[in-house]
């Protein structure tokens, strides 16, 4: 195994630490020190690109990693072309030798991406340069001291000035004078670096949870818009959020894979660039109507990445490429009369024009220019009229970001801290960001900016609405404790969840909008499962020590339904609160009973069905073999639904309202198949599919608000928060 813990992710960017590291590669030893691969004789210096692109899919060995990945976590989003991708994964493969065809490091898979599979194994750290340097010099203080070199070969090894050298010049004198030099050193370097500057948290901004790729701040402060990709969700959604309400609403349903978007000046209308599987578009939805209907506009660009404004309420300005073989450059757009206007140029290819941001005064525009393999950023900027030159930036480090402090100063992100430029005097600040990882930012007045950055999350749920037609999100749950199942408490807004620590589990209820205000139920050191909970919030139906048992919230007194090592097929609760319904089995066969929770005694309905679900006055049933059938309780008749449930032990199943809900999974997808009863002679079969990475098949159904709330396993947030510079 890999010691990955020498890797850090600043902003998706993987950057090694200063602790050295040489990586086994199949026939190959990578040097992540020097940015070498050597191998067959060779050694080859890697370009920057391409030891990124090389370094991620070291770490991401295990799995297959698409071109869409590569895209969003190595060029961040950045206006760069498939086939720019591609011809880094053609130069690693020419670095290996490797054949495309018959691959022995680098295989490829359509519509799955690229995967290593060569042995990859760390080996040794390797010594750096200085370390020799110092060895070097610490033998030859050795050879002096032991009397192997006289007095004139150390005077001519080590050159001294020549009043060193004098022998009427005291020790003290020589002492004084080193002194005086090392106070001028310090007293010249507190006088030239300029002061580092610090960022205070003035907040988190309410936001729907989820994985966030851009934002935009209306320039009356008013609207706030950002793309969010849901828990569970295939693809980002257009939220608008009104400061003055409170209120937030999604702008469409529709599935987007986005870039950037920005407010005109008088808010009425929002612009964003969505990628689709063969190029980038830019669109307008009118705030002000009702449909918020999104237009296409720019048709004839094969491509146009990124999208800014002005003050100027009837002109945008955006990235694009003419041709998928041209430079993208900035380019304005007049709204009324859809004049495109050409606002930068290049005589160069793989140029690429990502950020334009105008002054606050609007006297001055910022632009950031990268090459394809980011390894010059310069910042150039224009006046806003005439275009001439004004001032120029070369960045030292990658830029992520550009944005207008005020009139006279620039604030650069880079990937560890903010750099504060003054464009008249050309000065540098740095801000230090104290471990956040910022993706963007975007300035709000008066040495105040909101930034998107991500942080990881151990544990998160989403609740979805019923039915799969409108399978869209409703709460998205983060938490740092240890939480194995989470659900509504019936028809109230608490959630029942259950916590393991490192001794026990605890039942716990928590508040849906504070879950740090809690109440705990019960605590056991035995393992506890959550069932279900009764509408009249009564009892809470659990699994404790595998046995089947009833909590009495106001008593906190346990029913044990089962006996002590029992084998229990399925539970359900019934909507009139009183009974539970469950399965064992008994001398040989599975056996439906019925538990009154007032009385305590259990009585038999049925055999030879495992599985039970209450509809209505009826119930849905399931076999040893899975197979669903409807159980009509006045006619004592079955019929077939022709389903059958999954065989994985971490999958669920149930019934709300008329519909029938089962998960499925093959460890590469998480599928939710749904089937409407409404019709018993004709049920309907629908279903949605996920990447089992990202969804846990598990789920729990709440029949009383019609929703679904599933686990998810990709455990990244995103945030939006507000910050001060001092």
């Amino acid at each position: 195994m890999i010691d990955w813990g020498t890797i850090c992710a600043v902003n998706n960017m993987y950057i090694f630490w200063s602790e050295k590291m040489l990586i086994q590669l199949g026939d190959f030893e990578l040097n992540t020190v020097e940015m070498t691969l050597d191998g067959q004789n060779a050694k080859v210096i890697l370009e920057p690109k391409v030891f990124e692109v090389l370094c991620y899919l070291i770490e991401n060995s295990e799995r297959y990693v698409s071109m869409g990945e590569l895209h969003e976590n190595v060029w961040h989003g950045r206006c760069v072309s498939d086939a720019a991708v591609r011809r880094i994964i053609s130069k690693i493969r020419a670095i290996l030798n490797d054949d495309h065809k018959e691959p022995k490091y680098l295989q490829s898979l359509s519509k799955r991406g690229y995967r290593l599979i060569c042995v990859i194994e760390r080996i040794s750290e390797p010594e750096a340069n200085d370390f020799k340097l110092h060895a070097e010099v610490n033998e030859n203080i050795n050879l002096i001291a032991g009397g192997k070199l006289d007095e004139n070969s150390f005077i001519e090894t080590v050159q001294e000035p020549l009043f060193f050298s004098n022998p009427n010049f005291s020790f003290i004198s020589k002492l004084i004078l080193t002194a005086i030099s090392v106070i001028l050193l310090v007293i010249l370097y507190f006088a030239f670096e300029p002061k580092r500057a610090s960022i205070e948290d003035n907040g988190l901004i309410d936001t729907f949870g989820g994985q966030k790729r851009a934002f935009s701040w209306s320039q009356d402060g008013r609207y706030l818009a950002y793309f969010v990709k849901l828990k569970g969700e295939k693809g980002f959604q257009i939220v608008l959020k009104d400061n003055k309400s409170g209120e937030s609403r999604l702008l469409s349903k529709q599935e987007h894979n986005p870039l950037t978007l920005a407010f005109s000046s008088d808010a009425k209308y929002l612009f964003y660039t969505d990628l689709s599987s063969d190029s980038a578009h830019l669109y307008q939805i009118n705030l002000e109507s009702n449909e918020t209907q999104a237009i296409q506009l720019m048709g004839e660009f094969d491509a146009v990445y990124k999208v800014f404004t002005s003050f100027n309420h009837n002109e945008i300005y955006f990235t694009g490429y003419k041709k998928a073989t041209s430079t993208a450059l900035i380019y304005q757009l007049s709204i009324d009369s859809q004049v495109v206007r050409q606002i930068t140029h290049s005589s160069y290819k793989d140029v690429y024009d990502t950020k334009l941001d105008f002054s606050p005064n609007s006297k001055l525009m910022a632009i950031l220019r990268v090459t394809e393999e980011n390894t010059r950023n310069t910042i150039n900027v224009l006046d806003t009229v005439t275009q001439s030159p004004r001032f120029e930036y070369l960045a030292g480090s990658t830029v992520f970001d550009v944005d207008w402090l005020d009139d006279e100063h620039l604030l650069l992100l880079s990937g560890s801290d903010i750099l504060k430029v003054n464009v008249v005097s050309g000065k540098e600040q740095k801000i230090s960001l104290d471990g956040n990882e910022f993706v963007q930012l975007q300035v709000r007045g008066n040495n105040t900016f909101t930034a998107l950055h991500t942080e990881s999350v151990p544990y998160s749920f989403i609740e979805k609405r019923l039915p799969l037609a409108d399978f869209s999100s409703i709460k998205v749950i983060e938490s740092e404790e240890n939480m194995t199942s989470l659900n509504y408490q019936s028809k109230n807004q608490a959630m029942w969840a259950v916590i393991k620590n490192e001794e026990n589990y605890e039942l716990v209820l928590l508040n849906k909008e504070n879950d740090k205000e809690t109440k705990t139920y019960l605590s056991s050191i035995k393992k506890i499962r959550y069932i279900d909970d009764s509408a009249d919030n009564k009892h809470v139906l659990l699994f404790i020590d595998n046995r089947l048992a009833a909590l009495n919230k106001e008593s906190y007194e346990i029913s044990y339904i089962t006996a002590f090592g029992e084998p229990v097929g399925d539970v359900d609760l019934s909507k009139q609160n009183q009974d539970v319904f469950y399965t064992v089995k008994r001398s040989g066969e599975w056996q439906l009973h019925r538990f009154d929770l007032e009385t305590r005694q259990s009585s038999l309905i049925l055999t030879h069905f495992r599985y039970v679900r209450q509809h209505s006055d009826n119930f849905v049933v399931g076999s040893e073999e899975r197979e669903l059938f409807y159980y009509d309780v006045k006619s004592h008749s079955f019929s077939a639904l022709n389903v059958t449930l999954s065989e994985n032990y971490n999958t669920n199943w149930g019934v709300v309202n008329s519909y029938i809900y089962w998960s499925t999974h093959d460890l590469k997808t998480t599928t939710i198949h749904e089937l409407n009863i409404a019709n018993i002679e004709q049920p309907v079969l629908t279903q949605l599919s996920f990447d089992y990475a990202g969804n846990s098949p598990w789920f729990y159904l709440n029949k009383y608000r019609n929703s679904l709330t599933m686990k998810v396993q990709n455990n990244q947030r995103s945030q939006l928060k507000n910050y001060q510079i001092h």
